[in-house]
């Protein structure tokens, strides 16, 4: 399963790449999140994994996260624990003023095979990046 959302935000690419690496901001834009805990030393970026608290139907679950970077394009993450493991990224295109970002997640079926439970955890998903992209978009837009 793979829900891909692209949005025009009119600010500098730089600005919104230092936005969305910024820990303590991600619980302003992410749809689902409700609590990061850094594992890693302050300052780190790519490389870095962190405990997140996110909404699931079943209630709060804790994940952990590691991130990589290609600064100021891309930022990736990946899931490492948990029976769902989905990864993505937020990539970003400058277009003269106004940068072009995509926030891309992805993941297996929960069962290795498409079940009914696939179908909640996408529409989950979907909601999520759906929410997310336009949060950034209200929060950022100049």
């Amino acid at each position: 399963m793979t829900i891909e959302r692209t949005v025009e935000i009119r600010r500098p690419m730089r600005d919104i790449y230092e936005y969305i690496c910024d820990p303590s901001r991600l619980n302003e834009w992410r749809d689902g999140l409700l609590g990061v805990e850094r594992l890693s030393p302050h300052g780190m970026v790519d490389g870095a994994v962190y405990h997140e608290t996110i909404a699931t139907p079943l209630g709060p679950k804790q994940v952990t996260v590691r991130l990589s970077t290609t600064p100021p394009e891309r930022l990736s993450f990946e899931v490492l624990d948990g029976p769902f493991r989905p990864d993505g990224s937020v990539t970003m295109r400058d277009l003269g003023g106004i940068t072009e970002l995509t926030y891309r997640m992805q993941g297996p079926t929960v069962m290795g095979i498409p079940t009914p439970l696939d179908r909640v955890v996408e529409d989950l998903l979907t909601k999520n990046v759906e929410n997310s992209v336009a949060n950034l978009k209200r929060l950022l837009e100049v």
